[in-house]
């Protein structure tokens, strides 16, 4: 559970436990909401730091080691001593001095500093020539403009997350969240349009590319165990951990058209495991699309004709009534049985 000892609410005391998300009975409030948003914070930038350093870890280079027949470089101690013998007595005694001579460098370094003239700001336009080069055109050669907002990546996770969390509280809505008009933007509602009650991801991108356009795709190949040079029929099994397939879901929830020499540096597996796990999801993809098109055909046969009798039973009625009309007519405005005459 997480509590701010420097926050408080009402008349507590400093120190005293604030309530939290974890709590039974908890509205939503603007309090609420800024707890659930810095303790999201502080979450996604702990996890941040851990996994920053594994990737920066990674990169470190192995230090070399010397094999066992070669041996470390040896100092001169002739030039760093100097033993100095001197006869004072019958005793031959004999005095020795160590010392290390200094070698300190001093180098005088000059720099010239050069004061650059003041830049003067270009004149206003108060107008121009009309340019002979349409901009409409030379605006559609780019994606956006020089001055378009672009938001931070970590601060929209963060803010899905909060979402995601408040959404926990009972009875709470997106409406309910965007009334009280906090930090968090705007969200979408669109429990109107489809049928889960939250989508993080509305627009989801499907894949275009099957497997085998995705492996001509690539003209050269990544490594020694890229999928180029494994035989489709040849590949076995691949059983990986489930830290790595939601890696691979959440990469190919956003590209899914990624070619598998990305995906494994990605995911830092080998090449043509990417190209075999892809191959699995296509063709689960392919069968589930060809299952619900059979669905939705007999369903719709079904629906026909169901119509078609229902509308022959309409046309049927429509007949007798008209043919009943005619005969009462006929016969002097006496009744008669048209279903008979049918």
């Amino acid at each position: 559970m997480y509590r701010s000892p420097a926050s408080t609410r009402g008349n507590s005391t400093e120190g005293s436990p604030v309530p939290t998300l974890e709590d039974d009975e908890l509205t939503l409030t603007v309090e609420n909401i800024n707890q659930t948003y810095l303790k999201t914070w502080n979450d996604f930038y702990a996890w941040e730091q851990v996994t920053s350093s594994q990737d920066i870890s990674f990169l470190h280079k192995l230090p070399q080691l010397l094999s066992e027949t070669h041996e470390p470089p040896r100092a001169n101690k002739d030039s760093y001593l100097c033993t100095e013998l001197e006869i004072q007595s019958s005793e031959d005694t004999s005095h020795v001095y160590f010392w290390r001579p200094s070698r300190d460098l001093k180098t005088d370094m000059h720099s010239k500093v050069y004061i650059a003239p003041e830049l003067t700001p270009c004149p206003v336009y108060e107008a121009c020539t009309p340019s002979t080069i349409s901009i409409e055109s030379l605006a559609n050669q780019y994606d956006c403009f020089s001055w378009t907002k672009v938001n931070d990546p970590d601060i929209e996770q963060i803010q899905l997350e909060t979402l995601r969390r408040l959404l926990t509280i009972p009875g709470t809505t997106i409406h309910n969240i965007d009334e009280l008009e906090t930090m968090l933007p705007k969200f979408h509602d669109n429990e109107q349009s489809y049928a889960d009650p939250i989508l993080f991801n509305p627009a989801n991108i499907e894949a275009k590319l099957t497997s085998d356009q995705l492996a001509s795709a690539v003209s050269q190949a990544c490594g020694a165990k890229c999928h180029k040079f494994i035989i489709k029929e040849d590949l076995d099994d691949v059983i990986w951990d489930n830290d790595t397939l939601d890696k691979l879901r959440a990469i190919l929830t956003v590209c899914p058209d990624t070619s598998p020499c990305d995906l494994a540096l990605a995911c830092r597996m080998p090449c043509y495991e990417m190209y075999k796990l892809r191959l699995i999801l296509w063709e689960l993809v392919f069968s589930r699309a060809q299952t619900l098109w059979s669905h939705l055909r007999v369903n719709t046969l079904v629906h026909v004709e169901k119509q078609l009798v229902v509308l022959a039973g309409r046309v049927v009625r429509t007949v007798s009534e008209l043919v009943g009309a005619v005969v009462h007519v006929s016969n002097g405005g006496k009744d008669a049985n048209a279903e008979q005459l049918l």
